[in-house]
C-alpha cells in the first residue's frame, strides 16, 4: 500500500488526520460512506415530518402530501 493509499485509508476510516494531513472532507465524512448516509437519512426524515406537518394543516397541499 502506498502512503497516498494509506492516507485515504485512515481518512475513510475516520481519521480526522493521517500522516499528519487533515482529513478534507471534515467531520461529517469521518466514518466513510457510513456517516455521509447517516447524515442523508436524517435529512430524509426531516422532509417526510415536513410533508406530514403540511398534510395535516393544510389537506389541500399536493405537493406535500
Amino acid at each position: 500500500m502506498s502512503n497516498a493509499d494509506h492516507v485515504v485509508a485512515s481518512w475513510l476510516d475516520g481519521s480526522d488526520s493521517a500522516n499528519g494531513l487533515d482529513n478534507p472532507a471534515g467531520p461529517l465524512f469521518f466514518g466513510g460512506v457510513s456517516a455521509m448516509e447517516a447524515a442523508v437519512d436524517d435529512m430524509k426524515e426531516n422532509m417526510i415530518s415536513s410533508a406530514k406537518l403540511c398534510a395535516t394543516i393544510d389537506p389541500r397541499c399536493g405537493s406535500c402530501a
